[in-house]
This record gives structure tokens, C-alpha cells and sequence, in this order.
């Protein structure tokens, strides 16, 4: 059985180390989806987009030209950053994807010792991976805006400091 592919332009500068240790950590782990880094030539064409504030239709409006520009094949796309997120009226997003274009974008803006502590981020990135690709393979089944009873992976989450349990967590 073949795996899921996502390809990842890491515009992450800032915890490009903990970036790679969570692809190997999430390709170890399971067999269903194949994370790799895209290399640096491809990189390169993406990093014009890479603003301080990312208004993700924006965002990917450009990406799709530049990939609509590119030999291979790259069908679903991730997106790490450092820069701030904001779609549909919401700002400071930890993510967002667009899965009729296939692609995806998360940031550690304000994440590391804010939400979690700075030498955790490889777990953020680990919890993150397999999130953004389930929202590829699960289209429209995601991030529904009424919390669910039991909770889920899904529930969209206005403020994650309310719903961890923080100190328990990262103490």
C-alpha cells in the first residue's frame, strides 16, 4: 500500500531542528502518510510569501502559482512558519488548510512558552503533522465551530489555554 504523500516547505527558521526531528519522529511511527521536507531549490520559490502576517487566501492564491510552476508531482502541501496566521476573520491562528488546493500552514507564533514550553515544540510539531494531514484525507469534517460532547481532535478551539489543561500538561 502506497503512503499519503505531504510535502513540507519549512519556512520555519527558528526550530528548523525540532521541525525534522518531528518528520522522523511522525515517519517512525506510523505507516499511513509519508512527511518529507521538500528540498531547498523548491523552498527557495516559496519564501517571497513568507510575510510577517500571512492572510492565508492570499497566501495560497500565490502558492498555487508558483506550484502550478514546478515539475513533479505535490499534491498536498504543508506549510511551517513563524509567522502569524490569520483566514475567515480570525487572527493568530495555529493553522489553517484549504484541502480543495491541497494545502496547508502552521505557525509557532506564539506557541513556544506561551502555549507550551520552548524546549517542548518537537511534541507541538509531532501533535500537528498527522492533525494537518487527517484534514486532506477527512475533507470538510473538520474544525466544526460547536464543541462536540466528549471532545475531538476537530472542535475548533477559539482559545487553547481555556481547554488544556496546561499545567498538568507542560507544568
Amino acid at each position: 500500500m502506497s503512503k499519503f504523500p505531504i510535502d513540507i516547505v519549512n519556512l520555519n527558521n527558528e526550530f528548523k531542528d525540532e521541525i525534522e526531528t518531528a518528520v522522523r519522529i511522525a515517519n517512525s511511527t506510523q505507516i499511513e502518510f509519508n512527511f518529507s521536507i521538500v528540498n531547498d531549490r523548491i523552498k527557495r520559490k516559496y519564501e517571497l510569501l513568507n510575510f510577517d502576517n500571512i492572510k492565508a487566501d492570499e497566501f495560497f492564491l500565490e502558492a498555487t502559482k508558483i506550484r502550478d510552476e514546478h515539475k513533479g508531482f505535490y499534491p498536498h502541501i504543508l506549510f511551517l512558519t513563524e509567522s502569524s496566521i490569520e483566514d475567515d476573520g480570525w487572527q493568530n491562528l495555529f493553522g489553517t488548510t484549504y484541502t480543495d488546493l491541497g494545502f496547508s500552514i502552521l505557525t509557532s507564533h506564539s506557541v513556544a512558552d506561551l502555549i507550551i514550553p520552548k524546549e517542548k515544540m518537537v511534541s507541538y510539531f509531532v501533535y500537528y503533522l498527522p492533525r494537518m494531514a487527517l484534514k486532506f484525507v477527512i475533507k470538510d469534517k473538520y474544525n466544526h465551530f460547536e464543541p462536540s460532547e466528549k471532545g475531538c481532535l476537530f472542535d475548533f478551539c477559539e482559545n487553547w489555554l481555556f481547554r488544556s489543561d496546561h499545567a498538568t500538561l507542560f507544568g
